[in-house]
């Protein structure tokens, strides 16, 4: 129990740096995809046993402009984010 919320706590504490760090930024153009491409994006790489909340606010606001960068030049399907393993 102790663990999730632990877990809980780093995924909601490193989507509000990224938010707030792309909020800053004027790169938020629609907030509830930012809202869920975070959250997703956060929540894959917890459950691949990244634990730095810097490490995952920062790539997840890696992703997050590369997604948008991708849907304003019409690319589908959306990006999928992958950690290397090397």
């Amino acid at each position: 129990m102790e663990k999730e919320h632990s877990l809980w706590l780093l995924a909601e504490n490193s989507i509000e740096i990224a938010w707030d760090f792309l909020d800053r930024s004027v790169e938020l153009e629609d907030p509830e995809i930012a809202r869920c491409f975070l959250r997703d994006t956060i929540d894959i790489m917890i459950q691949e046993g990244v634990r730095s909340r810097l490490l995952l606010s920062n790539l997840a606001i890696f992703a997050y402009k590369q997604f948008m960068e991708r849907q304003q030049h019409g690319a589908c399907p959306p990006f999928v984010f992958e950690l290397s393993k090397t």
